[in-house]
């Protein structure tokens, strides 16, 4: 599976979650309660604005990838913990005592 499959799935497991359903629920009434008010002052008007804008985030999709990729790699980097070392180690060099360029007797 590659990693964008892994991140589509995770993102959907995501979306099914409780969690996540109840989230959308109170973002979307929390944005419904803010619309609804008559502003008048400009101050609190940019207030609620960014307001709106901080909490439409959190339900956004990126918002749900970004989860889906921090799981993924901590799922790789859990997965290189407990993997084997399977790698041989890389050739030595030459050995200590020669020179370079100078060739050993046999």
């Amino acid at each position: 599976m590659t990693a964008e499959e892994q991140i589509a799935a995770l993102v959907v497991e995501l979306e099914a979650t409780t969690y996540h359903q109840a989230l959308r629920t109170y973002v979307e009434r929390r944005l419904g309660a803010l619309m609804r008010d008559d502003v008048t002052r400009v101050d609190v008007a940019m207030k609620r604005r960014g307001q709106l804008e901080e909490l439409a985030r959190l339900i956004a999709p990126a918002a749900l990838q970004g989860f889906a990729m921090l799981a993924l790699e901590r799922r790789a980097m859990a997965a290189a913990v407990h993997a084997p070392a399977t790698t041989p180690a890389p050739p030595l060099g030459r050995e200590w005592w020669l020179d370079p360029g100078e060739e050993p007797l046999q």
